[in-house]
């Protein structure tokens, strides 16, 4: 980021860009930005990393560091460059130097970046989706808990990817869900987890939202289970829309690709009666501003 503030992002994309961002360097900072990089990064040393964000030399900086899988996440680690002597910062040197790291590591592909990724044009496909994507690990957590289901911390951390990732971890993810009113806890050091009110909408399948078609409920019922098995998020779309506008019946969210998905549910009576609707909907998902469009021809 070349921003001057962090106020300058909205929670939104600051969310997304904490979130999905594996390695992460901050330089010097003002201690309001050393106190919203500090309870992204680790609710529980959000004063400390304030401080250090906000104090430390010029030329330093402050690193978070993607963990392996299976182990914890460690605490953020300061750390500044090594000068070389001058004669080894020639640019012979340095074209050198890039040409065997590209030898030894290859030549990779650049993507766009996560600014590029998220700016205007790349969300429009939100305008089709009643809500925004939870973050991974919280979506995650959500289907854990669906269909009114209440566990314990360690019943989830069981469930949370195959119980992979440590239990302090997933008991801070938890704990900022709740404290974000997305979750409920029962009282007590074991209590139990269950979706809150709020959260309950993102699991709202009902048929009304999707149409009158035969045998709707057990078409949506595959359809969402389908995609949360994956891991991806799913949601419907009221079919109610003004003239002239595209709808599609589930957006979706392939997190580990970064690809919202236009999703379309079409039945054989359907496919039989309107063709050229189903070649429609394999058609409109690009100007939709979605990434794939996936169409679910279901046989019951």
């Amino acid at each position: 980021m070349a921003h001057q503030t962090s106020k300058q992002i909205d929670d939104k994309l600051f969310e997304i860009i904490v979130g999905n961002a594996k390695t992460q360097f901050v330089g010097t900072v003002s201690g309001m930005d050393g106190r919203r990089f500090g309870a992204a990064w680790d609710p529980d040393l959000t004063t400390k990393l304030q401080s250090q964000l906000a104090t430390q030399e010029q030329y330093h900086w402050t690193a978070r560091i993607n963990p392996p899988i299976g182990t914890s996440q460690p605490v953020p680690i300061p750390f500044w460059p090594v000068w070389t002597d001058n004669e080894k910062q020639t640019k012979e040197f340095m074209m050198n130097f890039i040409a065997s790291e590209k030898e030894r590591y290859g030549y990779g592909v650049v993507g766009p970046s996560i600014f590029a990724r998220n700016s205007s044009t790349s969300n429009d496909w939100l305008k089709s989706s009643p809500m925004e994507p939870p973050i991974h690990d919280e979506w995650l957590i959500y289907c854990i808990l669906r269909n009114n289901v209440s566990l314990g911390q360690v019943e989830i951390v069981e469930k949370f990817k195959d119980g992979t990732i440590p239990r302090e971890i997933v008991a801070k993810i938890l704990k900022k869900m709740t404290d974000e009113g997305n979750l409920t806890k029962s009282w007590g050091n074991k209590g139990k987890y269950s979706l809150s009110s709020n959260s309950k909408r993102f699991f709202d399948y009902s048929s009304e939202k999707i149409g009158s078609a035969k045998d709707i409920l057990d078409m949506i019922k595959i359809v969402t289970e389908h995609y949360i098995s994956k891991g991806m998020f799913i949601v419907t779309v009221s079919q109610k829309v003004r003239k002239g506008k595209y709808r599609t019946d589930f957006v979706g969210y392939d997190y580990l690709n970064d690809s919202p998905i236009s999703i379309e549910v079409e039945s054989n009576i359907e496919s039989a009666s309107h063709p050229e609707h189903l070649r429609f909907n394999m058609k409109k998902w690009k100007d939709m501003g979605f990434s794939e469009c996936h169409v679910c021809h279901i046989v019951i």
